[in-house]
């Protein structure tokens, strides 16, 4: 027979100690945090600095390769936009002024504040569309048509445009008018024709009986405005002629 070895039984089995070995509990899974610790105030600062320090390399990268002056009609175009815009004409004093402050600005950054340079010189371009919207404004100075009248007119056909259906649009200088005679007389009018069996030669001198109204402004806000094209187009009214009795070549 086999003898019982010392911690082992009679078949060689590893004797059960008389007590318990406690367990230790596992530990309990390991969980990730999908938000940030940080604040929103604190990640919303880090994310402007970040943004910032990127706009002024690409603006830099940039200028050093000579686009802002590329870029120059762009400024210059937002200006007289704005100039537009704006429900009234500002103030030549105050425009005056921003000129000024832009321009002192620009000189004092000098090129070592690049930055603070470029965008002083983007201003004064923005004044500068302004003043050049202004200059047009008042270079064209356009004649616009009072109330609607029904009168005589003779001019020279300066356009034409058909629409295929036997109606032509002339744009027509006008030099003077009869019955009633117009005081305010606007340098040019587009009227209408129906039914011409051949149409008005440009530079042709016409004479007809019409019916003339100022031009429309937009029906409703963002609309087309055909006014303001009007108005630089040099056409003070709009309207149309009295059937082709009424309409005769000079």
């Amino acid at each position: 027979m086999r003898e019982a070895t010392p911690g082992a039984d009679a078949f060689g089995r590893a004797a059960q100690p008389s007590f318990l070995v406690p367990r230790v509990p596992a530990e309990p899974p390991l969980t990730f945090r999908t938000q940030s610790f940080v604040p929103w105030p604190t990640r919303l600062r880090t994310a402007s600095d970040r943004c910032t320090v990127w706009l002024r390399l690409a603006v830099s990268t940039e200028i050093e390769h000579g686009r802002f002056f590329l870029v120059s009609p762009v400024f210059a175009g937002a200006g007289a936009i704005l100039w537009f815009v704006l429900g009234s004409a500002p103030a030549e004093l105050r425009m005056v002024a921003w000129f000024a402050a832009f321009a002192v600005v620009a000189l004092v950054a000098g090129p070592g504040r690049r930055l603070i340079r470029n965008l002083a010189l983007a201003g004064l371009l923005c004044v500068t569309g302004m003043f050049a919207a202004q200059f047009e404004t008042w270079s064209k100075a356009t004649i616009i048509l009072d109330t609607a009248v029904t009168t005589t007119i003779i001019g020279r056909v300066e356009r034409r445009e058909g629409d295929g259906r036997g109606r032509w649009r002339y744009i027509v200088s006008v030099s003077s008018t009869q019955s009633p005679e117009i005081k305010r007389l606007p340098e040019r009018v587009s009227v209408v024709a129906r039914g011409q069996a051949e149409p008005f030669a440009i530079g042709e001198w016409v004479t007809g009986r019409a019916r003339l109204t100022p031009r429309a402004g937009p029906a409703l806000p963002g609309l087309d405005d055909f006014a303001f094209s009007a108005y630089f187009d040099g056409i003070g009214a709009n309207g149309f002629f009295y059937g082709r009795q009424a309409l005769h070549r000079l």
